[in-house]
């Protein structure tokens, strides 16, 4: 629908937000504080700003300002081109904007036929893989040792591997690795009788958790 526009946008022409009125498909125009998503609001659509500024904010906690975007612009195409599920922030309108709603064959449409469209996917994604990683190691001993438990064994009983082995498959050493389990133990997050099981819920007890553990699903 937008494929004309999105094309003006990549190649920097600045007559991409006068061609708004021309365009067919959804579209909106702003006002002055307007929500255009809000943080766990699902994502199934992107947004060209064609004319205006939005802000974004951080979505845990208390929100902080993270971004100013200027149109004409992209705005929650990385999400979008991720397959990411739920926004992890918020954005706003600071003025009164032009909008084109952009779906995810939209997006599709433009990488397909565009060079420079396609290389903005790639770097999306590129971008994805490093702030995961990024997210993953900050996250405590104790919350990645349950995710590669989780991931491996389920919710079932399971024979608890050597803390040798778990330490070599988190990548940290043998003297953390037993440190995070016994702290695991106490906690109630891992129960380790005849043989081991997991209690999820108990993980979000941990620091830092309970403001990204929303975020770890697609690491």
């Amino acid at each position: 629908m937008f494929a004309d526009l999105l094309e003006l946008l990549f190649k920097g022409d600045p007559d991409a937000g006068q061609q708004w009125q021309h365009a067919q498909g959804p579209r909106l125009e702003t006002r002055v504080d307007q929500t255009l998503f809000d943080v766990h609001d699902p994502i199934t659509e992107a947004f060209l700003i064609l004319s205006g500024r939005i802000i974004l904010f951080s979505g845990e906690g208390s929100p902080r300002p993270l971004l100013r975007i200027a149109g004409p612009a992209l705005c929650g195409d990385v999400e979008l081109l991720i397959g990411q599920k739920y926004h992890s922030h918020s954005a706003r309108c600071l003025d009164s904007c032009k909008v084109a709603i952009l779906s995810p064959a939209d997006l599709d449409a433009l990488s397909n036929s565009n060079s420079a469209a396609a290389w903005h996917r790639d770097i999306a994604v590129r971008y994805h893989r490093t702030m995961a990683t990024a997210v993953y190691e900050a996250l405590p001993i104790e919350v990645r040792l349950g995710r590669w438990l989780l991931d491996t064994f389920g919710e079932t009983a399971f024979d608890l591997p050597s803390d040798k082995d778990l330490a070599r498959h988190l990548c940290v050493s043998i003297d953390r690795l037993g440190r995070a389990r016994r702290s695991m133990e106490k906690s109630g997050a891992l129960v380790v009788n005849k043989h081991a099981k997991l209690e999820p819920a108990h993980l979000e007890e941990f620091p830092l958790t309970s403001s990204i553990i929303h975020s770890i699903g697609s690491l």
